[in-house]
C-alpha cells in the first residue's frame, strides 16, 4: 500500500501585538505588528529551469520558505467636532526563498496623512498626502528573472474632496480628485463626483462617476517568465517567454454608477445598483517574432506586455435585508455581470475570450442568521455561482453552516462546515 500525498502542504506560525492608548480626549495612538514564518509546498510548471539545450515543461515541487513582518503606527488628533487629522506609518517586509524564484526580498514603506475640516456651513473638506517606497531585490533564475534585479519604486499622491450640502440633510454633491506621481508612468489624475439625494428617511438615490488608473507593476515593467515549451517548424526547441515592457502605460477606467435604496418597513431594506465601466489601454499579451537565443541555444517566442485592449463591463446588483424577528435576520443578493473586450487591429493577443469568461455572469446568495438561547448562534448560507466558460468550470451551489457560542462578549467558539 503506497500513499503519495499531494504536494500542497502548508505550515506557518503567526504572531501579533496591538497597543492602543487614548492619551487624552483629543489624541489617540495605535501600534500594531505581525510576524509570519512558514513553509509552503506546491506544484508548478515552468520551462527551462536548468541550462539545458532541450527545454521541457517540468512539474516542480515548490518548497518555499516565507518570512514576513509588518508594523502600523497611527496617531489621531481631534481639533473640534468638525475637524480632525490622522497620521499613519506602515512598514512591510516579505522575504521568500523557493526553487522557482530562488530568493526575493521586498520592503515597503508608506506614510499617509489626512485632515478633515468644515468650511462654512455647506462644505465638509477632506484632504491628504501620501508617499510609498518599495525596495525589491531578486536572485534571478533561468525560469524567472527581473532586470534590473534590484529596484526602488515610489508613488506620491495628493487628494482633496469637498462634500457640498446643496440642501441640508437631503441633497449632497461630493467632488474630489487624486493627483499622483510614480516612477513608471509619471503624473496621474483621478477625479470623481457623486450626487446623493435623500428626500426622507426611507429613500436614497445616488449617482457617481469617476476615473481611475492601474499603474504597471514590477513584473509588467521588467519581469521575465519562461512560461511554456511550444512547437515550431524546425529542430530547434522553442520557449514561450512572457516579459515586461519598459514603456507599458497605465490602464484607464471611467466608472459610472446609479443606485437606489428603499426602506418600505422599519425592518426591511432593498438596494439596487447598476454600473457601467469603460476601459482603455488594457493590458494585453502580444506575441512577437521568434528569435534564436544563442545561450543556452533555443528559440524564444516573446510575449510582451502592451496596451492594446479596450472594453466595457456592465452589471446590476440587488440586495435585501429583512429582520424577520428580533432573533432572526435574512439577507439575500443577486448579481448580473457582463464583459466585452476588443483588440486593436494590430494586436496578436489570444486571451480576449479567456478574459471575458473569467467571471460568472450570474451569482446569488441567501443568508440566515439566528440567535438562539444561552448565547448560541446558528447561521446558514446558500450560494450559487454561474459557470466560468473560459475555465470550463460548471456552475455550482454551496451551502455553509455555522454553529457559534459566545460565553462572554470577549470569547467566541464556532463550528463551521
Amino acid at each position: 500500500l503506497k500513499f503519495n500525498p499531494a504536494p500542497d502542504e502548508f505550515e506557518a506560525g503567526r504572531g501579533g501585538i496591538r497597543f492602543d492608548w487614548d492619551a487624552s480626549e483629543s489624541n489617540s495612538f495605535t501600534l500594531q505588528g505581525h510576524v509570519m514564518i512558514g513553509e509552503f509546498a506546491g506544484k508548478t510548471s515552468n520551462a527551462v529551469n536548468s541550462l539545458s539545450f532541450a527545454p521541457t515543461m517540468t512539474d516542480i515541487v515548490r518548497d518555499s520558505q516565507v518570512r514576513a513582518a509588518n508594523m502600523i503606527a497611527r496617531w489621531k488628533h481631534r481639533f473640534s467636532e468638525s475637524s480632525d487629522m490622522a497620521l499613519q506609518f506602515y512598514y512591510d517586509r516579505d522575504h521568500r526563498e523557493s526553487r522557482v524564484m530562488k530568493e526575493l526580498l521586498i520592503d515597503t514603506y508608506d506614510l499617509d496623512f489626512q485632515h478633515r475640516f468644515q468650511l462654512g456651513d455647506r462644505h465638509e473638506m477632506l484632504w491628504g498626502l501620501g508617499h510609498r517606497f518599495i525596495h525589491d531585490s531578486f536572485e534571478n533564475s533561468i525560469g524567472i528573472s527581473y532586470f534590473p534585479d534590484r529596484s526602488l519604486n515610489y508613488i506620491s499622491n495628493l487628494f482633496v474632496q469637498d462634500k457640498i450640502a446643496l440642501i441640508h440633510d437631503q441633497l449632497y454633491l461630493t467632488l474630489g480628485s487624486k493627483f499622483s506621481v510614480n516612477n513608471f508612468t509619471g503624473f496621474e489624475f483621478q477625479p470623481n463626483a457623486r450626487l446623493a439625494w435623500t428626500p426622507n428617511d426611507r429613500h436614497t438615490v445616488w449617482a457617481a462617476v469617476s476615473r481611475a488608473v492601474r499603474t504597471p507593476s514590477r513584473s509588467g515593467d521588467s519581469g521575465r517568465f519562461n512560461a511554456a515549451v511550444v512547437t515550431l517548424p524546425g529542430p530547434t526547441p522553442a520557449v514561450l517567454v512572457i516579459q515586461g515592457q519598459l514603456n507599458f502605460e497605465s490602464e484607464d477606467l471611467l466608472a459610472t454608477e446609479l443606485g437606489y435604496r428603499v426602506r418600505p418597513h422599519d425592518k426591511l431594506y432593498f438596494d439596487v445598483a447598476a454600473f457601467a465601466n469603460f476601459y482603455r489601454d488594457v493590458h494585453s499579451f502580444e506575441v512577437e517574432a521568434p528569435f534564436v537565443n544563442p545561450s543556452p541555444g533555443f528559440v524564444e517566442v516573446p510575449v510582451v506586455s502592451r496596451n492594446r485592449l479596450d472594453g466595457e463591463t456592465f452589471g446590476v446588483e440587488l440586495a435585501a435585508t429583512w429582520d424577520a424577528a428580533d432573533w432572526w435576520r435574512l439577507n439575500g443578493s443577486f448579481t448580473w455581470f457582463q464583459m466585452d473586450l476588443r483588440k486593436d487591429p494590430i494586436s496578436t493577443d489570444q486571451n480576449v475570450v479567456g478574459f471575458e469568461g473569467n467571471d460568472p455572469e450570474f451569482q446569488w446568495n441567501l443568508r440566515s442568521h439566528i440567535n438562539l438561547p444561552a448565547n448560541w448562534e446558528f447561521d446558514q448560507m446558500l450560494y450559487y455561482v454561474d459557470a466560468l466558460k473560459s475555465q470550463e468550470m460548471k456552475s455550482y451551489f454551496r451551502l455553509d453552516l455555522r454553529l457559534g457560542w459566545r460565553p462572554t462578549k470577549n470569547f467566541e467558539f464556532s463550528l463551521v462546515g
